[in-house]
């Protein structure tokens, strides 16, 4: 069903240019594809975009793998591509494991939303405790309130928004 959830909707959240992916590709209605415009598409660069990303968080245990390829297949055939369909790709990538990069721009969108600017060490000390970067942003959007004045993050704080976790999110 979270496969399927996700088939369904990563075409609605992604665009070719100005134009829905959905309405592109796999639009089934006759009068709605009439009354969509047609994209130009670039030979060079076919490819749609996802508006934002999507992220799937829970404990799989040892099966994030299998869930994942069963994700990854689904959204690789979402549906019927109709036969007035423009030469575009759509592609959603599938990522199980995230590396520390994905923990410092987690780290510097959070704390740039609460008004603070993230240090190396901040992004370090959530990199270090903090189980996955869903968990360093639910830290920081919890944890922190939002500052008149924008100014660099306090260890002191790191460790005050890391505190409002739950312990089973946090490195052992």
């Amino acid at each position: 069903l979270l496969a399927t959830t996700l088939a369904k909707n990563a075409p609605i959240a992604a665009t070719y240019g100005n134009h829905v992916v959905r309405r592109l590709l796999f639009e089934d209605r006759d009068e709605k594809r009439r009354q969509s415009f047609d994209p130009v598409v670039d030979a060079s660069n076919p490819y749609a975009n996802l508006i934002a990303s999507i992220s799937v968080v829970g404990d799989f245990g040892n099966r994030a793998d299998h869930v994942a390829g069963v994700i990854e297949d689904r959204l690789s055939n979402p549906g019927e591509i109709h036969e007035d369909a423009p030469e575009i790709a759509f592609k959603v990538p599938v990522v199980v494991e995230h590396g520390p990069s994905t923990v410092a721009r987690v780290t510097r969108a959070m704390c740039r939303a609460k008004g603070l600017d993230a240090t190396r060490d901040a992004i370090r000390l959530f990199s270090g405790f903090a189980r996955t970067p869903y968990d360093v942003a639910h830290a920081i959007g919890r944890g922190l309130s939002q500052e008149a004045t924008p100014r660099e993050i306090r260890s002191s704080e790191v460790r005050l928004s890391l505190a409002s976790l739950p312990s089973k999110r946090l490195l052992e």
